[in-house]
């Protein structure tokens, strides 16, 4: 992404962790990279799926050995048009 808004985010001074809030959509990986790429999708008008299978294609490029499309993993998904899980 290009700025980071840290307006939005809350201090929990308890334990100092950050906690981030969004409005209209959020992307997160374990690599920058990736994380653009979902931002991307999102920002063009793709949804939750479309900005994730663009993550995972991009981690399974600069994570070859950690991740893939056929990787376990666990995706819980609520399409908000059709008000169903996914």
């Amino acid at each position: 992404m290009d700025k980071v808004d840290t307006r939005h985010m809350e201090r929990d001074t308890e334990d100092k962790r950050q906690k981030a809030t969004g409005t209209h959509g959020m992307a997160a990986s374990a690599v920058h990279e990736a994380t653009k790429a979902g931002a991307e999708i999102l920002r063009n008008g793709g949804n939750a799926m479309d900005a994730l299978v663009a993550i995972q294609f991009a981690l399974s490029v600069v994570e070859v050995f950690n991740t893939g499309i056929g990787a376990s993993g666990y995706i819980v998904y609520f399409d908000q048009k059709t008000k169903r899980p996914g």
